[in-house]
């Protein structure tokens, strides 16, 4: 049985077992916080071929957020861009509370949503999950390698949401404890719920799945459900069920328990042996259906302990097996002691000249029983003397090494590996190295193709603040002659290589920085050129169209008019020049300021008149404050009044008829000033905000009366207020904007 198990055999039947006590149970309710909005036939049919335009599932996205859903959750892959992403983001933006799904394709590469997607998103979890042999998927990894499985997401923004869930090990398998058939879960038809068929109480404080049940399209078995079978995203929504629940299925079967069972079987056999064959029957067939009573019993506790291997051992124990193993122990030792003789002798370092190791190997006084741990004690000796050499050698590297069979097992690690890793010599390195250093799935397929001769990359890493890069190779040992045939031994190994690559990764971080950083300066050069080029050209353009149309003109009503366009196309001009003259002052620093002091209570109301009739004219109400106890600011009047002048003139371009401009002054705490510029009737949009003091940037939509600009004057404005060590700030919302300037009292 114990190599019937080692081989798999009796995994089909504890799987058999398995989904028997399953239907023996009976079935639950589904959790009724859990709905499946499905991606069924009658919506195939009804809307379109299958996949969708991704705009059905913005709007039914906005149709859901009507009904507050704690979360909504896609089981679909949204890794391909198309036209409606940006509709699709949106809506999710909109809800807020939208998770999106991903997964690996073939080659284990992630499948992710595309990137305005996944921004979007509030969180992101994987698809992974292994069916068995059967093709019922019954445990998942809760923890992939950068984010949680779907279910466990969704789970987790409902516990954020509405009621703290508590999480189960994510380091531990999950194994899901299935409720009932699939139908029996709450489920509303995609097309259904998109035109509004469905009543919003129905997804009201609910987790929300969206997924495929269409025939054909990512099948999935399930102890309830194999014929005919259902689909995938019902994995998710029992693993959010039994998260809600609180009922996942606790898996008792581990190697020390298999050990006990098999350990008390030949105490069993001994037992039966003094009985006939029909009472021997007997006391089987009762113990057998105990434990399968008391398998029962259990899973109905949410506890599932295996089946097929003890009522296996309990049939098929007998003494002859005991005898049988014992005997084939003492022939497997004897043998590994020649095989491990002939393999490392060669090459051991500390040989004596006079040393003859096949002498150790023949007939000797020692009891023949305990000749072969005799051979097996000598050669450890004069191995380590070899470890002991390597290990000197290994000690003064600045690498780490670790050696480990094909199942994870150190057996050799160096001092800067204990340091990084914390492994020790007996230890398995899967669950040093799983998930931090490496994902599971790939530790698992690195090996596999490192056994069979493949190579693999190696692997760069983050952690404890520091680059490593990972090099696993394979350790073969050298094979040596044999005198029988030793395949039932695995004669592979491995070598994990650790190297600290930190200074090297900085040194690429500088110099991928510095590159950006001259791309964007040159980027930024052509784009002020090009522009600059442009302005320049445009009122010359007119220009030049003016003078053509004097030439040709009939009235002097008609002269006058471009005479007119020709004046304002030459001030424009001017403008533009003197606006590019200053900057380039500032820039350079070659703006000599003219410092006084200045009454801001008597100035700046001066400043604000001058506006007075434009504002009237345009019907704006324009109001200026300013605190009576501001004391007098030491800086250059020129400059403040051109920063004002420019804040003050956009606002009026910028309010509509009946909005307000307001000036206000006020002192701040320490030794500064506020100075702010609001106006009603347009607001700045996030994106506009953060480049409105960039050179030539406008944003021609506020301009309600399209009377145009240079696109300098903000960025004049920003220049002027730190060379008066100043700061400016814009912040707007509610249809107004406001420009905020902070002035020292007295400029240093």
């Amino acid at each position: 049985m114990g190599l019937l198990l080692v081989m798999g055999a009796l995994k089909p039947l504890e799987l058999l077992s398995y989904n028997t006590l399953f239907w023996l149970r009976g079935q639950r309710s589904w959790d009724d916080r859990v709905v499946l909005v499905a991606i069924d036939d009658d919506s195939i049919r009804r809307l379109e071929r299958f996949p969708w335009r991704r705009k059905y599932y913005a709007q039914v996205i906005d149709v859901l957020t009507k009904a507050s859903p704690s979360v909504i959750a896609f089981d679909l892959i949204f890794s391909e861009s198309s036209a409606d992403d940006a509709q699709l983001a949106e809506a999710m933006l909109r809800n807020g509370r939208v998770v999106m799904a991903q997964a690996m394709d073939a080659t284990g590469l992630p499948l992710q949503p595309v990137p305005i997607l996944q921004e979007s998103a509030v969180a992101t979890g994987h698809l992974f999950g292994q069916p068995d042999l059967d093709g019922i998927t019954r445990k998942i990894p809760l923890q992939g390698k950068d984010d949680l499985a779907l279910g466990a997401v969704a789970t987790q923004v409902y516990s954020l949401v509405k009621q703290p869930i508590a999480l189960p090990d994510l380091t531990q398998p999950f194994w899901i404890n299935w409720p009932g058939s699939t139908r029996r879960l709450q489920q509303y038809s995609f097309v259904d719920v998109l035109e509004g068929r469905v009543p919003a109480n129905a997804f009201q404080d609910k987790v929300v799945l969206i997924g495929v049940t269409g025939t054909g399209f990512d099948t999935m078995l399930t102890p309830f459900d194999q014929a005919p079978a259902t689909t995938g995203v019902y994995l998710h929504a029992a693993v959010a069920s039994n998260l809600l629940q609180g009922n996942s299925l606790r898996v008792y079967f581990d190697p020390v328990w298999t050990a006990v069972l098999l350990l008390l079987m030949p105490g069993l056999s001994v037992l039966l042996s003094v009985w006939r064959t029909e009472i021997q029957l007997a006391i089987g067939a009762t113990c057998g259906a105990v434990w399968i009573i008391t398998a029962l019993i259990l899973l109905h506790s949410n506890i599932w302990i295996p089946v097929a291997l003890p009522v296996g051992l309990l049939v098929c124990t007998t003494i002859a097996v005991a005898l049988c193993e014992r005997l084939r122990m003492n022939w497997l030792l004897q043998r590994q002691v020649r095989y491990l003789w002939e393999a490392y002798v060669p090459d051991l370092m500390q040989q004596r000249p006079d040393w003859q190791p096949d002498r150790l190997l023949l007939p000797s006084t020692h009891p023949k029983s305990i000749r072969a741990v005799v051979h097996l004690a000598n050669l450890a000796e004069e191995l380590g003397r070899s470890q002991s050499t390597q290990s000197a050698i290994s000690r003064s590297l600045s690498v780490a090494l670790v050696a480990l069979d094909v199942k994870g097992h150190v057996w050799f690690c160096n001092a800067l590996a204990g340091e990084w890793l914390g492994v020790e010599v007996g230890q398995n390195l899967e669950g040093v190295l799983v998930p931090h250093w490496y994902p599971a799935d790939q530790w698992h397929q690195d090996i596999w193709l490192l056994c069979r001769g493949q190579e693999i990359e190696v692997r760069e890493v983050e952690a404890h603040d520091h680059s490593y890069s990972l090099t696993l190779q394979l350790l073969e040992y050298k094979e040596a002659q044999k005198v029988t045939d030793f395949s039932f031994m695995n004669q592979q190994g491995l070598l994990l290589v650790i190297e600290d690559i930190s200074d090297r990764k900085q040194v690429e971080r500088n110099l991928e920085k510095q590159v950006q950083e001259l791309e964007r300066i040159s980027q930024l050069k052509d784009d002020f050129l090009s522009t600059v080029s442009h302005e320049l050209r445009t009122p010359i353009t007119n220009m030049r169209l003016a003078i053509q149309m004097l030439k040709i003109a009939q009235s002097d009503k008609q002269r006058q008019q471009y005479l007119g366009i020709l004046e304002q196309e030459c001030h424009r001009e001017r403008d533009l020049i003197n606006d590019l003259l200053d900057l380039q002052r500032l820039e350079l620093g070659q703006n000599v300021l003219e410092l006084a002091s200045l009454n801001l209570t008597i100035w700046l109301p001066e400043i604000v008149d001058s506006f007075e009739t434009r504002a009237r004219t345009r019907q704006q109400q324009l109001s200026c404050y300013v605190e009576s106890n501001l004391p007098e600011v030491f800086t250059e009047a020129r400059s403040l009044e051109r920063i004002l002048t420019e804040l003050i003139n956009n606002a009026c371009k910028y309010t509509p008829p009946l909005g307000e401009i307001r000036v206000f002054a006020r002192r701040l705490t320490g030794d500064r000033v506020l100075i702010s510029v609001r106006n009603t009737g347009v607001e700045i949009s996030p994106e506009d905000q953060v480049q409105i003091f960039e050179k030539f940037y406008r944003i021609p939509k506020s301009d309600r009366w399209q009377q145009g600009g240079t696109g300098l004057g903000l960025a004049l404005v920003k220049r002027l207020t730190s060379h008066l060590q100043g700061t400016i700030q814009v912040k707007s919302e509610d249809l107004a904007a406001e420009f905020i300037i902070e002035l020292p009292i007295s400029y240093t």
